[in-house]
């Protein structure tokens, strides 16, 4: 990695301001496509003998960002496995977005932790906020139980968690940042509900940093939602 890193560390330096060109109709909050992704940081990326490429191998997205000297970073997203082309396709595309942002460590979303309390419902005037459901930086939980009840809750295999862990080469989620666990998380919960037929597209993601609590209040919130949009 001794020149990938090196030029995509110059890169970033010329990534354009990311437009939020997208509004969450549930949430009312702004977020970036894919193309606003695209746009903002392929032409910095490409000066600095950098390229993207993503496909689809099975029910995984792969993600590579590839240098010219022969190096390259890899990263593997789980999709829904469902044979519904509709569901896939907002899947893959939602996984693309996410995938990049995550390699390239930006942020193209508004503050998940404001959307996510303007939904909760309450008979108080003050704002609920999530913050209560993130994992504590003082009083951590491991990744590894986190993950683990996470899984539990949504009925998703350990087995392909601890796949996913093998493919990516890693041992343990606890050596893991936080940005990867969320986004192991966020795709577990993405699936999770696509394959249920909740309309996540629409009500959002999980929150990053949620544990279990918070994964159960989205889940709870986005079976309400998909209630409500039946009624």
């Amino acid at each position: 990695m001794q020149q990938i890193i090196p030029a995509l560390i110059k890169a970033k330096k010329n990534f354009k301001k990311i437009s939020k060109d997208a509004v969450n109709p549930y949430f009312k909050s702004r977020y970036a496509t894919l193309d606003a992704v695209l746009d903002a940081t392929e032409n910095a990326l490409a000066e600095k003998g950098l390229t993207i490429v993503q496909v689809v191998e099975g029910y995984t997205l792969q993600t590579f960002l590839y240098h010219e000297s022969g190096e390259f970073l890899q990263s593997n997203y789980p999709l829904p496995e469902t044979t519904d082309s509709q569901k896939l396709g907002a899947a893959i595309t939602y996984a693309r977005r996410y995938a990049i942002c995550a390699m390239l460590s930006i942020i193209a979303d508004e503050d998940d932790d404001g959307n996510h309390s303007s939904s909760t419902k309450s008979t108080s005037n003050k704002p609920q906020k999530l913050v209560q459901n993130k994992v504590s930086q003082n009083a951590r939980v491991s990744q590894n139980e986190r993950v683990k009840k996470i899984c539990a809750l949504l009925d998703y295999p350990l087995e392909l968690a601890r796949q996913w862990l093998h493919q990516n080469n890693f041992t343990n989620f606890n050596s893991l940042s936080d940005e990867v666990v969320d986004g192991f998380v966020r795709s577990i919960c993405w699936q999770w509900a696509s394959q249920n037929g909740y309309p996540v597209e629409e009500f959002g993601c999980v929150a990053n940093g949620s544990g279990v609590e918070g994964v159960k209040r989205w889940r709870d919130e986005l079976i309400e939602f998909s209630l409500q949009q039946v009624s």
